[in-house]
Formats: C-alpha cells, structure tokens, sequence
C-alpha cells in the first residue's frame, strides 16, 4: 500500500493529529530506505519528519512541495531531482499531494541524501572529478 493513501494516515492528517502521524510515519520507516520524511498540512504545518532535527525549517517555500500542495504529482523518471538542504545534508526529494475525496490536505515529501556514491555515479570520465558543493562545503566527492 501507497504511504500517501492508507486511510489511518490521510484521517490523522485531515485532523492535524500530530502524534498519531507521527507514529504512523514511524512503521513507514520499517518499509522505506529513505534519509528523509515530511509531512505537512496545506497550512504549511510541519505534522511529522525523520529526522526529527528538521523541524526548524520552513517548508512553504521548498522546491517540490508547493507543486504537491496544488495536487501535481511528479513524473515517474524526472531528468532534474528536486533537491533541498538541510544542513549538513543535501536531500534528492520528491513530494506528492494527500488527499481525501480530491481534497488537498497535505504533502507528504520522501528523500534520500546525496553522499559519495551519488558523486561517483556521476562521474562520466575517469579524468574529471565531480563534487557536490554546498555554501563551499563538499557534501559529496
């Protein structure tokens, strides 16, 4: 099952319920490799994230979201990633709208981190080298 539709969590969602999306999302972690969750409200209300030292952002400006607050869901294979910074970490993201009977009331965004691996992915020849910079600090080489 799709995380955006088990109806335990769109209901706790609707209602803002903070701790029982939090827990939700907890058993969501047990199913999914990812470094990164968020789920808001179309109020831009943080309900829960992973980790848990994200909280202090805002996520009414980040890339990827307001798409998903408008109910655009993003293409299965994208060429450009949506990427967010949370320091010290670069996020590849992607975000889709929740909702109950074609009613928006919330997103939910999904990540995993750019590391070295990423990096040597994207080296396409032996004699250059790529490094993913941030703010002059490399995240990834």
């Amino acid at each position: 099952m799709l995380v955006d539709q088990n109806p335990a969590f769109k209901a706790n969602v609707s209602l803002n319920d903070v701790v029982s999306v939090a827990q939700i999302v907890e058993e969501f972690l047990d199913m999914f490799i990812v470094d990164l969750i968020t789920v808001t409200n179309t109020d831009n209300k943080l309900l829960s994230s992973y980790p848990e030292g994200i909280q202090s952002h805002n996520f009414e400006t980040w890339d990827g979201r307001e798409h998903a607050i408008f109910g655009e869901i993003p293409d299965i294979e994208f060429d450009y990633p949506i990427i967010w910074h949370i320091e010290p970490n670069i996020y590849k993201v992607v975000s889709v709208p929740i909702s109950i009977d074609y009613e928006i009331i919330g997103t939910l965004t999904l990540g995993v981190m750019i590391t070295d691996y990423e990096a040597e992915d994207l080296q396409l020849s032996k004699k250059s080298d790529k490094h993913i910079l941030n703010d002059g600090y490399i995240n990834a080489s």
